[in-house]
């Protein structure tokens, strides 16, 4: 599966932007170090090219922040690595510990506004929860997991996440992979962000058939009345099925968001 995007390192960038620098500072406060930067770029076209799928004025908030690099943070005890950027308004904060069973643990703070969406979702996706869309890529039972915390405090995140971490690799019978250098944070971030784009086309992929399923049971119940020589209610279903299709897949679409737990991509 190829990636939609590719995190580089550009730790040795002459761009010194930073979002959110004093959430940067709290990190560092804690005893975090600075272990580089690095910024997702587009695998095929450019930034623009994905800005343009939003209205305008979301469109200038993407692009103002797209490109500027995200501080990569290792903890003091080299057990996990931070990450703060800026996300639709707000800071997104995320701490990450690689296990070394490959797994992954994920404590990161909860948005305070819902993503952007493009143009084409945006008429689909009116109601958004936060929540469970923070965690729809959590899969414990296959290598990563991903709990939310509710503060703005980044001292008890990173406890949430120490207890988070415990919890798990106890559960797993595996120990913490320690974090060495920049490469290896942007080699387990890339690895997060294919698992999120596996999770997302599985999702997507259940829209066809679902559509495809209403198509098959519409065509057979006219055919039936069709044969059953009720040509009249083969007509009439054969209409009010029509009519209902673009009710169905806005509903699907509106609907079918996130999977549940057990069908969702492995991560390792």
């Amino acid at each position: 599966m190829s990636d939609l995007a590719r995190l580089i390192d550009v730790t040795d960038s002459t761009d010194q932007r930073v979002d959110y620098p004093e959430i940067v500072d709290e990190f560092l406060d804690m005893g975090f170090t600075r272990l580089g930067r690095a910024v997702l770029v587009p695998t095929e076209g450019t930034h623009e090219d994905t800005a343009a799928d939003y209205e305008p004025a979301l469109e200038a908030k993407y692009l103002a922040h797209c490109d500027v690099p995200t501080p990569m943070l290792r903890a003091p005890d080299g057990s996990a690595f931070a990450e703060v950027s800026w996300f639709w308004d707000a800071p997104s904060v995320r701490i990450r510990t690689e296990l070394a069973d490959g797994s992954a643990v994920e404590t990161n703070r909860r948005w305070e506004n819902p993503p952007g969406l493009p143009t084409q979702l945006a008429k689909f996706w009116k109601r958004f929860d936060i929540d469970k869309d923070m965690i729809k890529r959590s899969a414990p039972h296959a290598g990563r997991s991903v709990e939310i915390v509710s503060t703005g405090d980044s001292a008890v995140q990173w406890r949430h996440h120490q207890h988070h971490v415990e919890r798990y690799a106890s559960q797993r019978g595996t120990a913490i992979k320690p974090v060495n250098n920049v490469e290896q944070s942007i080699d387990l971030a890339q690895r997060l962000f294919r698992h999120d784009t596996a999770v997302e086309r599985r999702t997507v992929g259940l829209w066809i058939p679902v559509i495809l399923a209403y198509g098959v049971v519409g065509i057979a119940l006219v055919l039936a009345l069709g044969f059953a020589g009720q040509r009249t209610a083969a007509i009439g279903s054969a209409l009010v099925l029509a009519l209902l299709t673009p009710v169905l897949v806005y509903t699907v679409i509106s609907r079918v968001r996130i999977l549940p737990e057990r069908w969702r991509p492995p991560f390792v």
